[in-house]
């Protein structure tokens, strides 16, 4: 990996593991995790990518390690750019919210374990400026007619 060029975004459009297991022998799991290490924490722009990755340890395909191969040729490229933080001058608190619920429905296997049918985040800033984020996929909703959509999301106290 020392020696591969670097890429410009962490991932590639309309990547999907519906290919055989990888055959090679790897640390999947190890890898993934030192990605979501570094994903809220100092790579905020990888946390979509590893989290797709992440929904797969149990049986990663190739795919799955092509992803994982791009995302730190994405970081060997980007490491030494950073985010630059501007408060501005207001004592401001706001709170934005964004949520899919429903949006992968039909789309994926509902049998699928690892299928998705909602997704929910937030992200806190105080003078415009984040200091909190997250996100969050749910399989946990029930559909009923009418377009109502039930999502259990757990949270810790």
């Amino acid at each position: 990996m020392s020696n591969a060029n670097g890429v410009n975004n962490p991932v590639e459009a309309g990547l999907r593991g519906t290919e055989l297991p990888s055959v090679k022998k790897w640390e999947y799991s190890s890898i993934v995790g030192m990605l979501m290490y570094l994903a809220p924490n100092t790579c905020p722009d990888i946390a979509y990518v590893v989290h797709q990755v992440d929904r797969f340890p149990h049986n990663p395909k190739n795919s799955h390690a092509l992803a994982i191969q791009r995302i730190l040729r994405y970081i060997m490229k980007t490491q030494d750019k950073g985010m630059y933080m501007h408060p501005d001058g207001s004592f401001k608190l706001s709170c934005y919210v964004d949520s899919d619920i429903g949006g992968l429905f039909g789309s994926e296997d509902s049998g699928n374990p690892v299928s998705v049918k909602s997704r929910t985040g937030y992200i806190i800033k105080l003078r415009n400026v984040p200091i909190l984020w997250y996100q969050t996929a749910n399989s946990n909703c029930s559909f009923y007619h009418g377009g109502i959509v039930y999502c259990f999301i757990p949270v810790d106290a």
